[in-house]
């Protein structure tokens, strides 16, 4: 559903269906994630901690002590993610990879060094 444009008040309220007809022959529908919002997995594969794993610890800094220890634990489940995109019928998928996956410790070392 999409809330109909109104020209004085941005929104009227009303609301009317959005479906792929509605969109070019060649636009093309996809998914986006976050790293830390659905990667997991925070102590596996070598991961260093980021700057969120260790601010996320801190008693203070997140009112429900949520974090992304396991998130939606996309490194163990990614292919059935890709496939539920896929039956979906996304023809495209933008992820991200923890940097201290990939660099482990840097988290300690300043911008200048890398």
């Amino acid at each position: 559903m999409a809330c109909r444009r109104s020209e004085v008040n941005g929104c009227d309220g009303v609301t009317e269906e959005v479906t792929r007809r509605d969109f070019p022959k060649d636009f093309v529908f996809g998914a986006a994630t976050s790293a830390y919002q659905v990667e997991g997995a925070r102590r596996e594969g070598g991961k260093g901690d980021s700057i969120w794993d260790v601010f996320s610890e801190q008693k203070d800094n997140i009112k429900d002590r949520s974090n992304g220890d396991i998130a939606v634990d996309q490194y163990h489940r990614y292919k059935e993610d890709v496939e539920l995109m896929a039956k979906l019928g996304f023809g495209a998928y933008r992820f991200s990879i923890s940097w201290t996956r990939i660099f482990p410790g840097m988290l300690c070392y300043p911008f200048s060094l890398i």
